[in-house]
């Protein structure tokens, strides 16, 4: 209160924990969210978690009858992981945008056997489609 005489009266230092406490907790719930990092492994984490929460939880709702048809067969259309992972800090901060991380991302994830990218003759077959479509690829359990 004083700043030539300084004197840290009670209140100010509970104050002060308590300031510190919030920003910790913050911090805290940014690692847990996945809010927090960068480069190839976040990019591939959050989107390992955007895929597994779709396959897990399905999907409910007027605006996901869709995407319900796709999930019920394993598949995920690449335009709903798009819409999913624009939001999320590592892809939206990406130098390279988060469309082109996306694709990087996915791309990687085929090659490695965590996905397979259904061709679109298939899709045509399934859905009626040509859009691109995912399945979980036989390596997905270690992702």
């Amino acid at each position: 209160m004083n700043p030539l005489d300084v004197v840290v009266a009670h209140e100010h230092a509970r104050w002060a924990v308590e300031l510190v406490k919030r920003d910790v907790a913050v911090l805290l719930g940014r690692f847990q969210s996945g809010d927090v990092g960068e480069g190839d492994g976040k990019l591939r984490a959050d989107l390992v978690a955007v895929i597994n929460k779709y396959m897990s939880e399905g999907l409910t709702g007027k605006a996901w009858q869709k995407e319900a048809i796709y999930h019920s067969r394993g598949c995920i259309r690449g335009a709903f992981l798009s819409t999913q992972t624009a939001s999320r800090a590592a892809f939206r901060k990406h130098r390279l945008g988060a469309d082109n991380a996306l694709k990087n991302t996915l791309a990687t994830m085929v090659e490695y056997g965590l996905l397979v990218q259904l061709d679109k003759k298939t899709t045509q077959g399934m859905f009626n489609s040509v859009a691109t479509f995912y399945a979980l690829g036989d390596a997905w359990q270690q992702g």
